[in-house]
């Protein structure tokens, strides 16, 4: 067995793990990212199952400002300067163009297995940053003025403060005894790759059936949408189940044909849905980030961009306290960092769900009135911009990287 000491130990190797490794290593944090799952992290392959992400502008900028994003493919990002979004039941519509708001762009398709890539390939050479791959961490000794992490090989590691980046299923969060309060939603989403024989002129589209949103994410190529159809688990299953002629069909028909023949869809997965919250973010030394903390419903694909705000604020205290000489892993700033990521992720779980049962209710008279909401809101500029503004990133608190960056080529 060995010992070694860091100042920050992150458990979880994903979009959010990677990202706060970056940004540690960044304002001169030394930390160990464990990557917690059963491949290592450069272990990524073709094969390797992956969804389009919905990435805010905010969230490009965080990526921007460790020079991830501009990394990235040029022709493999997607990109969407307008938005479409129906309903089946009642005809209610609402459309969005960042033209109105005086944006080049409303948001980025990118696949998730792209933007790990580019993370995870850079980890390795981060200075003061070290990984540990394919490793469980077994118990967390909290101790007077530290934490102690136990790891399944037994070897010990002592830091300032432990980081759960480590999936809803967190088993960090479980060791140290936090809550996280799930509500499934009895649906499953099937996603894929689906060509159109329409190209899909980079508007985001979904449209709401009574089994839950089918929403269409264009990428960079003009004929290509990463498919997210949400919808109940015996649904999700037949999906599946069905080969590629009849799944092509299928999904053709439930979008009206809108992107007019849909002639390949690739390979489908599909995962459960659910909401869930930890009703605390911290314990002593423990803190949670991503969806350690949160999971939130796909239908507006806020997931990855609340789990990199949450980052993008945690190192910002952190930094923040260390040039004010301050201990940047004390009570205060943790507590800071819950009250702040805290309330803005409630207030995204709140309003994901309401409008998940508001579109998924069959009442006639509440058909008729998100009808009735979606054309009156459509028709009112100042609010469709309020709305716009606030998704993308361009309202509120905001971390300092998520702010463009005037020097950095986001486009």
């Amino acid at each position: 067995m060995s010992d070694c000491q860091t100042e920050v130990v992150i458990a979880g190797g994903g979009l959010a793990g990677c990202t706060l490794a970056h940004l540690l290593s960044g304002a001169g944090i030394r930390c160990i990212l464990i990557n917690t799952g059963k491949t290592q992290l450069n272990s990524i392959t073709s094969t390797t199952p992956s969804r389009s992400l919905a990435i805010t502008l905010a969230s490009a900028n965080i990526l921007a400002s460790i020079n991830i994003w501009q990394k990235l493919p040029r022709l493999q990002l997607g990109l969407f300067n307008q938005m479409h979004v129906w309903d089946e039941q009642s005809g209610g519509e609402i459309r969005f163009d960042s033209t109105d708001i005086n944006e080049p762009l409303l948001g980025y398709i990118v696949e998730q297995q792209l933007l790990q890539q580019q993370l995870t390939d850079t980890c390795a050479y981060l200075p003061g940053c070290n990984v540990i791959n394919a490793e469980t961490v077994t118990s967390v000794i909290n101790q007077t003025d530290s934490v102690v992490i136990e790891l399944g090989t037994e070897d010990r590691i002592q830091a300032q403060l432990l980081v759960a980046a480590d999936s809803n299923h967190s088993p960090i969060r479980k060791l140290v005894g936090l809550e996280y309060k799930r509500h499934d939603y009895q649906q499953q989403a099937v996603t894929c790759l689906a060509t159109s024989s329409l190209p899909h002129e980079n508007v985001a589209r979904q449209r709401f059936l009574p089994g839950g949103p089918l929403a269409f994410l264009p990428t960079a190529d003009p004929s290509v949408c990463g498919i997210v159809w949400s919808t109940d688990p015996d649904h999700a299953r037949s999906l599946l189940s069905m080969n590629e002629t009849q799944f092509c069909s299928q999904l053709e028909q439930a979008f009206e044909y809108r992107l007019g023949n849909i002639t390949d869809c690739g390979d489908r997965s599909r995962f459960d849905l659910f909401r869930a919250h930890a009703p605390e973010y911290i314990h002593e030394r423990t803190v949670l980030v991503g969806d350690a903390a949160h999971t939130v419903h796909p239908l507006a694909g806020q997931g990855a961009n609340l789990g990199l705000l949450d980052v993008a604020v945690l190192a910002e205290l952190i930094s923040q306290a260390r040039q004010q000489y301050r201990n940047p892993f004390s009570q205060r700033v943790l507590r800071h960092y819950q009250r702040w990521r805290k309330l803005d992720n409630q207030r995204m779980l709140v309003f994901l769900d309401a409008l998940k049962y508001l579109f998924a209710a069959d009442n006639s008279l509440l058909i008729n009135l998100r009808g009735y909401g979606l054309n009156t809101l459509n028709s009112i500029p100042c609010l469709k911009s309020r709305i716009m503004r606030h998704a993308m990133g361009l309202e509120g608190e905001l971390p300092r990287s998520a702010m463009p960056l005037p020097y950095a080529e986001i486009m």
